[in-house]
């Protein structure tokens, strides 16, 4: 049992926090207290595995429990959860010792993610376990383990991109692009491990034409200068049921495939249109070196042929189970009116 001290200034957060955590059943709450002597003597008496402190207590900061944290209790790992600190306050936590910082939302689950990931025993590796047996389970602990380690990663960057706005001198329209980036990769490591936990993200109404705005936004100096990308979004498009997370996986996948078709340059279109029935219309074609003749459906005919990009092969095996979880479909077809591949799509919508 992993054990937990929780200090939040707030006692409505405070609670909030200690519910969401009791949760997770590999972990036990120490202690939930609102100022830093009461978690002072916590850490003195009972050596927390973990801390989980609030951007402020009530005689405090938590920037003081973790500077005293690494004193009295050097083993303890300290998460952060509040409001998003500005890059100062971030860079200070994670130079005083703090491994993640994570924004308190309503339902706290991106905090039960981290804290889960974190109470992850260490298997005794003195121990034989079944995992050879079960190549499936083997594959899925170092899927966690890869993903948690990435996360700490991405922790990391996220102070580094901090660290270099507040330094002064960089682009702050790229430093807000790599603050994004980063970000986004955080949240498909939360749903990788999730995944490697036999978990899948909810569904809920999801509005696709902002979500490729986005996806697009932050692609923008990933793609190769000389592909012009023309985007053709409906006014009024409804949303579809499904999960943000693997919709931009969708998209993303799309996106650089479509790129990968065009190394010496060329268009890329997207397109987000209604269908007057109960699905949205979602396309992305490139002029590209193009496909055989005959359409290819990824959610059920013969797969799309590799040479269409150099992601193809992994990139419409991710496509192909998020249309299919979406209950989706989806074709890849040479284009009729120049060389080059149109792959559509339909997503039911909410």
């Amino acid at each position: 049992m992993v054990n937990i001290l929780v200090a939040e200034k707030s006692r409505a957060a405070r609670q909030a926090i200690v519910e969401a955590l009791g949760r997770i059943d590999t972990i036990e709450v120490q202690g939930a207290v609102a100022e830093l002597r009461e978690a002072v003597r916590s850490l003195c008496r009972d050596t927390p595995d973990l801390v989980v402190t609030g951007v402020e207590l009530a005689d405090a900061s938590g920037l003081d429990l973790i500077e005293a944290a690494r004193q009295l209790s050097p083993t303890s790992r300290i998460v952060v959860v509040g409001p998003s600190p500005a890059p100062e306050v971030w860079r200070r936590q994670v130079t005083a010792g703090a491994v993640r910082f994570v924004a308190a939302g309503p339902s706290l689950d991106e905090l039960c993610d981290v804290v889960a990931a974190l109470a992850r025993p260490v298997p005794d590796q003195a121990t034989p376990t079944s995992d050879m047996d079960d190549p499936l389970r083997l594959l899925g602990r170092i899927t966690a383990g890869v993903a948690h380690d990435l996360g700490n990663y991405l922790s990391a960057l996220a102070a580094v991109v901090a660290l270099m706005d507040s330094a002064g001198g960089a682009d702050p329209v790229l430093i807000a692009r790599a603050a994004e980036l980063v970000d986004h990769a955080g949240h498909v490591t939360r749903a990788l491990v999730g995944y490697a936990r036999g978990e899948t993200p909810p569904f809920e109404p999801v509005d696709l034409g902002p979500l490729v705005d986005r996806m697009l936004a932050m692609l923008a100096n990933v793609l190769p200068a000389g592909i012009a990308v023309r985007v053709d979004i409906a006014a009024l498009v409804p949303p579809v049921r499904g999960a943000a997370v693997e919709l931009e996986q969708l998209v993303l996948n799309l996106v650089l495939n479509a790129a990968d078709a065009m190394p010496g340059g060329g268009e890329l279109t997207v397109r987000v249109q209604p269908t007057g029935t109960a699905a949205v219309y979602l396309e992305v074609s490139d002029t590209g070196r193009g496909l055989p003749a005959e359409p290819r459906a990824a959610d059920g005919g013969p797969a799309a042929p590799s040479q269409h990009g150099h992601r193809a092969g992994l990139g419409i095996g991710i496509v192909r189970r998020v249309i299919a979880r979406h209950g989706g479909s989806i074709w890849f077809a040479p284009r009729v009116d120049r060389t080059g591949t149109i792959a559509w799509a339909l997503l039911p919508t909410a």
